[in-house]
């Protein structure tokens, strides 16, 4: 969303807009950026990182949908990956403004799902718990822990 509206207060349907009106290149833009996420947080396990926090700041600009269409199979190709190179380390995930994902993404293999504050902990737990029944056991291996909820103004 930066990248094509160059700042997310002026312009917030502008990476939306983007996604919708140039599939093609969203598709080969989104693979670059998974890669070299992947590529970056597997270095900082390699130079000592004990755990893995992925953030999708912008999923609270995007329609549920789109979120699910384009960021959703990027968190699940760096969890999956990262998995693969380094089992031992915990993962987490923080899809801000998209308290719908929490299942989405237990079931993409995070470790951990941070919740924002617009999101009530015992339905996130819930939603968790459904998922796992309904599926089985994730590919972290156990129900996700959540984090989260704070209000930054508390802070």
């Amino acid at each position: 969303f930066y990248m094509v509206g160059g700042t997310s207060r002026k312009s917030t349907d502008a990476g939306e807009r983007w996604l919708r009106e140039h599939p093609a290149e969203s598709a080969r833009l989104m693979d670059l950026l998974t890669g070299v996420v992947i590529e970056y947080m597997s270095a900082q396990v390699e130079a000592g990182c004990h755990a893995l926090q992925v953030f999708e700041a912008m999923a609270g600009f995007m329609s549920e949908a789109s979120f699910l269409r384009h960021a959703l199979p990027s968190m699940t190709r760096i969890a999956t990956e990262l998995r693969r190179r380094h089992p031992d380390v915990p993962l987490m995930a923080f899809a801000r403004g998209a308290s719908y994902s929490t299942a989405d993404l237990q079931r993409a293999g995070y470790d951990v799902v941070t919740v924002d504050c617009s999101t009530k902990l015992k339905v996130a737990e819930r939603e968790l718990v459904q998922e796992m029944e309904r599926s089985g056991r994730p590919p972290s291996g156990h129900l996700a822990a959540l984090q989260g909820n704070l209000d930054p103004k508390h802070l």
